[in-house]
């Protein structure tokens, strides 16, 4: 990790000034070797797994200190999404950035820099990979599962009087997330409403700040943080990013065409709520990520780590009377089948391929059948993502709108053996296959997996293209 000092807009100041770096290193928030510096470098071992704080000092015009938190998690896959949710960390300070500078432009009327910025928060939205951040677990350990919390206990890891409340707010925070996110696509809340959510949001975040859970708590909680870490906290900041850059052309600041106009302006409230909910999730997004890693660390030192097993199975699924040729858009629809998380519907990661990467997306979840591991099962599902990365102009084979059903039920149509669970689509499976000649019935490639248990499934059902 290489540390440099830069100003609002990413650029490395110059001339650069003299800066003394210092890490600051609580032992209880880490497992294994210590990072040391090394000049501007802070190198870490295999070992290294926790959270730690880096501290800068120096000297441009005024004397200056900033802290930067920083998280050490294992690689959770053999593919490009092994560091997807480290990645997703820095992009959350990215947008702070940008945010920051855009509000001063606007203040200055500094219609360049405008345009640059919104363009800057384009990219940010297209470089965050929602597909990856929904189907890669985060609690991914390379020799097997993790135990249950009563698994871990008799085993001999200890509780502490944190765990409950630790629990209790990864909830209220998901909760809380779930409904932001609603109301920022609306595109129509009051002000004072945000900033009311805001708040609650922020005294959510400074409870957890003040707990110090155990492994087990940890795992307890490890449902909801999965949930927090690569559902909602991405949907949050996705959905923010849309909503600066829609006010931008409410207000009259650029034009559809994205053109900044000349002249000042009022500052939108939307920039101030978002940039001040970035930085309440930026204060538990790495924090989570850090005792994750260390409670990883605790287990496998333990030895309580458990051997895969896989439960999943798809049963069929149901898009209204006919089994042999389903339909997009059916509403409601659904998967019926084993091994789905009942308690947390985000943590049934779905994904939907069309006939147009058909082929290549179940050579690759092949990979899946041969796992050993939850990080083997995330490689597997990293390379399907892959196929989906390499289409170019084939993004209607998948569509985020399938990755998350909306409930879990009970009891099956097809099939009446207890524990037998849907996954609920009210609106319908979104249309993966479009007709582009003849409307001839095609494969669509169906993956649920529980982020949770690790279990997954693979089914294949043949649906009538849309038009286009």
């Amino acid at each position: 990790m290489d540390v440099s000092i830069r100003d609002v807009d990413g650029t490395p100041l110059d001339p650069h000034p003299t800066v003394t770096l210092s890490l600051q290193v609580d032992p209880g928030s880490l497992f294994g070797t210590p990072p040391m510096l090394v000049g501007n470098t802070i190198e870490t071992d295999i070992d290294t797994q926790g959270e730690f704080t880096i501290e800068a000092e120096f000297d441009a015009g005024t004397p200056e200190t900033a802290l930067a938190r920083s998280a050490v998690l294992p690689a959770i896959s053999d593919g490009p999404g092994g560091t997807i949710h480290t990645e997703f960390a820095q992009q959350l300070e990215q947008f702070g950035t940008l945010v920051e500078a855009l509000i001063e432009a606007i203040d200055l009327g500094d219609g360049p820099a405008i345009e640059v910025l919104d363009q800057a928060l384009a990219d940010l939205e297209d470089d965050i990979d929602l597909r990856r951040l929904r189907t890669l677990t985060p609690f991914a350990p390379a020799g097997g599962m993790l135990p249950t919390p009563a698994q871990a206990i008799a085993g001999g890891l200890g509780g502490s009087f944190d765990d409950s409340p630790y629990g209790d707010i990864g909830l209220d925070l998901l909760v809380l997330l779930e409904e932001l996110d609603f109301l920022v696509r609306s595109g129509s809340v009051p002000d004072v409403v945000m900033n009311a959510l805001n708040q609650d949001l922020a005294a959510a975040a400074s409870a957890k700040a003040a707990l110090e859970p155990s492994a087990v708590g940890v795992l307890r909680a490890s449902p909801a943080i999965t949930a927090i870490l690569g559902t909602y906290a991405p949907r949050m900041l996705v959905a923010d990013i849309g909503a600066v850059r829609q006010a931008l052309r409410d207000d009259g600041i650029v034009t559809a065409d994205g053109a900044a106009q000349v002249g000042r302006f009022t500052l939108p409230g939307i920039l101030t709520a978002s940039n001040i909910r970035r930085r309440i999730i930026r204060n538990f997004y790495l924090p989570y990520l850090g005792e994750a890693a260390r409670m990883l660390g605790t287990v496998i030192a333990a030895n309580v780590m458990q051997g895969y097993f896989n439960a999943g199975s798809i049963v069929g699924i149901i898009t209204g009377a006919s089994q042999s040729i389903h339909v997009f858009e059916i509403k409601p629809s659904a998967i019926e089948g084993f091994g789905f998380d009942p308690r947390l519907s985000p943590n049934n990661a779905v994904t939907m391929i069309g006939p147009s990467l058909f082929e290549a997306a179940s050579t690759a979840a092949g990979g899946l059948a041969g796992a050993t591991s939850a990080r083997d099962v995330n490689s597997a599902m990293d390379a399907v993502q892959a196929t989906i990365d390499n289409a170019n102009a084939l993004e209607k084979a998948w569509d985020d709108a399938n990755s998350m059903p909306m409930g879990v039920s009970r009891g099956c149509i097809l099939d009446g053996t207890p524990g037998c669970r849907q996954l609920i689509y009210p609106d319908g499976f979104a249309s993966v296959y479009e007709a582009g000649g003849l409307s001839l019935p095609g494969p669509v490639l169906i993956i649920a997996r529980n982020l949770e248990s690790g279990s997954w499934a693979v089914f294949v059902a043949n649906f009538i293209p849309t038009s286009e």
